[in-house]
């Protein structure tokens, strides 16, 4: 602040809020201060060299940060003059802490990662930068990975976030899928940027290319991420086409690149050495995938192939019927399944069905509704009833 009386006043200000607060005795505790205090989130602030509070550094962006933690549905009415009531500053800073350690905590990481990742965002994209900072607290991971591929765009995290509530919105077997579909392409992309086969603005372009995938009316992506792995996944890894698919993404998955020697020349202590660290990392991956028993990605391009064959509106019955036999063909290349060591959703016993699990949550949602069990019980009883009625006259 260029003026000395607005210094004087914010400092006030932060003093004012620290000695409001009644949760540090200095008397009883002079050793032991609260987590996350003021001194503690101040320190995590980024400032310029004026001593101004590094962007996004409006006052009422972080009022609505901290409001809540539900994603807006109209985040540009929420602020619509960003800049009105000014920077935030250490007295605000102060003020604005809750008695709860836990929230703290949370409003000092918003901060930190609203600095850090949106230290260039213009104020048209604020709107897209409070979606993301209060996804930080619903969906921490995945705002987390994106931070770490160096995705810098509000208006990816924003999508993310939006297809990630649309995800956790699905129940049962249905959302486990979908969800794992999604987590696997994001961490794909995340190794690739990691081992250096991509670079942060291409990992960008893959992640909105990724969350514009659409479901289906049933939750499904219904071949969407097979789609998306084909055409835009691989051909971003390794522009120059390979036949084998698996091995294509296995070598970019392990560092290979095609501007840079897998073998290289070092020198340590006087004596040269060729360090290959790729070749390893592929056979590790490749060893890691026998062992897991998965299929192979060249499978599932080829079964979304036979899929948009048949779906295709100028299918005929001699295409669907050629189609039928490549798919036998390719299901007898698939592993057997293992009924006993399955894997279950989150929330599924061994044995349950995602149709079971949502049983009673639609019960609750139409009580009055019977279900198959009640009207079977309602017919063993009817007997009974009508015993009990000859009886009585």
């Amino acid at each position: 602040m260029a003026e000395p009386a607005a210094r004087i006043d914010q400092f006030k200000e932060l003093i004012a809020a620290e000695n409001a607060r009644t949760e540090w005795d200095v008397e009883f505790r002079p050793f032991v201060r609260p987590v996350y205090d003021p001194s503690f989130m101040l320190a995590q602030v980024r400032v310029q060299n004026t001593g101004a509070p590094a962007r996004p550094a409006a006052r009422a962006f972080w009022q609505q940060v901290f409001a809540g933690s539900d994603l807006p549905d109209d985040p540009s009415r929420l602020l619509r003059n960003p800049q009105e009531d000014g920077p935030i500053h250490a007295g605000w800073i102060a003020r604005h802490l809750t008695d709860d350690p836990r929230a703290r905590a949370r409003h000092g990481d918003q901060i930190a990662f609203g600095q850090r990742v949106f230290a260039a965002t213009p104020d048209r994209d604020l709107p897209d930068a409070l979606i993301a900072l209060r996804a930080v607290n619903r969906f921490r991971m995945l705002m987390l990975g994106l931070d770490r591929m160096g995705v810098r765009s509000a208006t990816t995290y924003a999508a993310a976030a939006r297809q990630a509530e649309r995800l956790s919105a699905l129940n049962g077997q249905r959302g486990f899928t979908a969800l794992a579909q999604f987590q696997a392409a994001l961490a794909l992309v995340g190794r690739l940027v990691r081992v250096h086969s991509l670079p942060p603005a291409t990992a960008s372009t893959l992640v909105d290319a990724l969350v514009a995938v659409p479901l289906n009316d049933e939750g499904a992506y219904a071949g969407g991420i097979s789609r998306w792995v084909e055409g835009r996944l691989l051909p971003a890894s390794r522009p120059q086409p390979v036949d084998d698919v698996d091995a294509r993404l296995v070598a970019s998955l392990a560092g290979a690149t095609d501007t840079e020697p897998v073998l290289k020349k070092v020198e340590w202590e006087g004596r040269p050495y060729v360090v290959d660290l790729v070749s390893y990392e592929q056979r590790r991956i490749a060893r890691t995938r026998d062992k897991m028993g998965a299929s192979t990605l060249r499978l599932a391009l080829d079964v979304e192939h036979l899929a948009a064959r048949v779906a295709a509106s100028s299918a005929t019955v001699p295409t669907i019927r050629e189609a039928l036999v490549e798919l036998r063909k390719l299901a007898a290349a698939l592993p057997a399944r293992d009924k006993r060591n399955a894997i279950q959703a989150p929330g599924l016993e061994a044995g349950q069905t995602a149709e079971r699990h949502d049983r009673p949550r639609r019960q609750r949602a139409h009580p009055d509704q019977p279900t198959a069990g009640s009207a079977a019980r309602g017919a063993r009883r009817r007997p009974d009833l009508r015993a009990r009625r000859r009886d009585s006259g």
